[in-house]
């Protein structure tokens, strides 16, 4: 049997699951949150001690990466193809005063059903390839990267412990339900920041960034608390309500209007960025430490009437087993899509760990 302990570290605080795998059954072994100040090593030890993971290889996200997308011509034979690809991405270097040879990226491209074969659709081993939403006979190129130092200062400062994958939560997170994700949607991943991966035709088409997430909401409450576990716990404990369900609002919660203002920031930045895109979506699927609020769901889909807002759950969580609180699993996502990540030996191409990864880089 495999396993793997994913690890999702934010500002004071730290998400982990320990997950099995058994041929393709998954389980979630052990999880929770952790808070710590400043020492991340001696937490993610206690995680490590905890959970009895002393032999497991551990997933954990990579920091401050960013993203942008260029096209290329679709008919290319591979070797221009790939060229090409590489030369749009030092275009952007050049044009944003970035020094390439100070960067690691990890590309995906999205190919138009034009007789394009797979092979010819990456230069390593995994593919995806999804009809062009502008133009078919271009291909859609999403560029991951970030400073090779940032990189270097992760396993530096974890190395003592089996660091095994180290991925962009925003390309991991459909890892919790591919099958859910085939349509065209958003996943909402409400962390420390907002992360939004936008899916076309069940692949990665876009991740965009908003600075404003439950960080905000956590310092805010933190300030009067004096407590980041305080804040945590204030959030557990708040009730979002809807325009509907006004008269079953219960006084006592000195937060709720300002966690509504940060929350409508929030929705507000995300519909700036679907118009940004100019992509037609059907769903969104929140997840991300923004769950813990009760009824968050219902306040996103009071703002979206027309789309469908659901809460991200795990596919291999039996939702219909009294004994699981999935409230409690759904606490931890982006823990277990970098768990599921760091299981699956075959899809190693975004890997930002040099020692294992596959992606092509700039040297």
């Amino acid at each position: 049997m495999q396993g793997c302990l994913g690890i999702y570290v934010q500002k004071n605080l730290i998400k982990y699951a320990k997950v099995s795998k058994d041929r393709s059954n998954l389980k979630i072994e052990a999880y929770g949150v952790k808070f710590y100040d400043g020492d991340i090593e001696k937490t993610i030890q206690q995680i490590v001690k905890e959970t009895y993971s002393f032999q497991l290889p551990i997933s954990i996200n990579i920091g401050d990466e960013k993203y942008t997308y260029s096209n290329v011509f679709a008919l290319l034979k591979a070797q221009d193809l790939e060229k090409a690809m590489d030369t749009e991405f030092e275009f952007f270097c050049n044009n944003n005063n970035l020094n390439k040879n100070t960067l690691e990226y990890w590309n995906d491209h999205f190919c138009s059903h034009i007789g394009l074969h797979p092979d010819q659709c990456h230069p390593v081993s995994r593919k995806i390839s999804s009809p062009s939403t502008e133009d078919r006979d271009k291909l859609r190129v999403v560029y991951s990267y970030v400073d090779k130092s940032s990189v270097v200062q992760t396993l530096q400062l974890l190395d003592k412990f089996k660091i095994h994958n180290v991925s962009p939560i925003a390309i991991t997170i459909p890892n919790l339900n591919e099958a859910l994700v085939q349509e065209d949607c958003l996943i909402v991943n409400l962390e420390e920041e907002t992360e939004v991966t936008t899916i076309i035709n069940g692949k990665i088409y876009s991740v965009d960034k908003i600075e404003t997430g439950m960080g905000k909401i956590l310092r805010f409450i933190e300030e009067r608390e004096n407590s980041i576990q305080r804040a945590y716990e204030v959030c557990k404990n708040t009730t979002v309500y809807t325009k509907s369900g006004q008269n079953l609002k219960v006084d006592g919660n000195e937060y709720l209007d300002d966690i509504i203002t940060i929350l409508f920031e929030i929705i507000d930045k995300i519909k700036e960025v679907v118009v940004r895109n100019g992509v037609d979506i059907n769903s969104i699927y929140l997840t991300g430490m923004g769950l813990v609020i009760n009824n968050i769901d219902l306040l996103f889909q009071e703002n979206w009437i027309d789309k469908k807002c659901e809460i991200l759950v795990p596919y291999f969580i039996e939702k219909t087993n009294v004994k699981i609180n999935i409230k409690d699993y759904i606490e931890v996502n982006s823990a277990i899509s970098l768990a599921i990540q760091g299981l699956d030996n075959k899809n190693q191409e975004i890997n930002f760990d040099e020692s294992k990864m596959t992606f092509q880089k700039f040297m």
